[in-house]
């Protein structure tokens, strides 16, 4: 969970942050577009039904350094208590009960640590898509057969590891019961806990989950039969064969990925 000032800081470097940590994303996932909610179709790869094209690698666990340390929010304490278990389960400790020892809480600010980033280049999705025939005998094709109703995941960012600062009606640090706070997690494994000297408590577990998406806009034309993409601000005729014809620099120069709902969190399910 993000407020305002952490929203628009990732919007501001291409990304959509997620309203709920979420463990189910992976460059190439399509996502589809109702309304206000989008929902995870899953891998682009289901609807490809002839490719001549090597699917595009993933790059795992790359290094943000523009954006950890970077990623703070302030909560009141019903949202902040709700915003802490969402965080615990993210990270592989659901439904532990710890309202009771933030009793005195009156705010709480979060920080995401160890921020790590796995992506696909957008010039190698484009060649792929480009040089790949759609399965139109699939249902769900035609749910995304225009602009803006579907989106292909670029990169994910992702996190297994928070801090939090709890604060008094004084505005003053709370010193947290780390060793309570500690009996009660220890139940699952692999979960680490401490506390810094400002009494800055830090969660870390195995799992990772995912804050925040960069996405294309993709969809399937009906009248050729084969997948379309689009960037934002692109000169005109630039499309998908195109794009992955172009000089790296070139397309990095014009490429701007879309904010599906700038300033808000993403509604996503499955």
């Amino acid at each position: 969970m993000l407020d305002k000032p952490a929203i628009k800081f990732l919007n501001d470097l291409g990304y959509n942050p997620v309203s709920y940590p979420y463990r189910e994303f992976e460059p190439m996932d399509v996502l589809y577009r109702a309304k206000k909610k989008l929902a995870r179709l899953g891998s682009v790869s289901y609807i490809i039904a002839d490719t001549s094209e090597k699917k595009p690698k993933i790059e795992r666990d790359r290094e943000t350094p523009k954006i950890s340390g970077h990623l703070t929010a302030k909560f009141n304490f019903s949202l902040g208590v709700s915003a802490l278990d969402n965080l615990l389960s993210a990270i592989g400790v659901p439904g532990v009960g710890v309202k009771g020892l933030f009793k005195n809480a009156k705010s709480f600010t979060f920080e995401y640590k160890n921020v790590l980033l796995d992506s696909s280049e957008p010039l190698a999705i484009a060649k792929y898509l480009g040089n790949s025939v759609p399965d139109m005998k699939n249902k769900l094709i035609g749910h995304f057969d225009e602009k803006k109703e579907a989106y292909i995941v670029l990169e994910v960012l992702k996190s297994n590891s928070f801090s939090i600062t709890s604060k008094d009606k004084n505005e003053c640090n709370l010193d947290i019961d780390v060793a309570n706070l500690q009996d009660i997690i220890s139940v699952q494994p692999g979960i680490t806990v401490k506390k810094t000297e400002d009494y800055t408590v830090s969660f870390k577990g195995k799992k990772y989950f995912n804050f925040a998406i960069m996405v294309m806009m993709m969809w399937v034309s009906p009248e050729s039969q084969s997948f379309e993409m689009m960037i934002p601000g692109k000169p005109p005729g630039v499309g998908t064969k195109a794009m992955f014809s172009m000089e790296e620099k070139d397309a990095q120069n014009i490429f701007s990925p879309p904010l599906i709902q700038p300033g808000e969190l993403l509604d996503i399910s499955d």
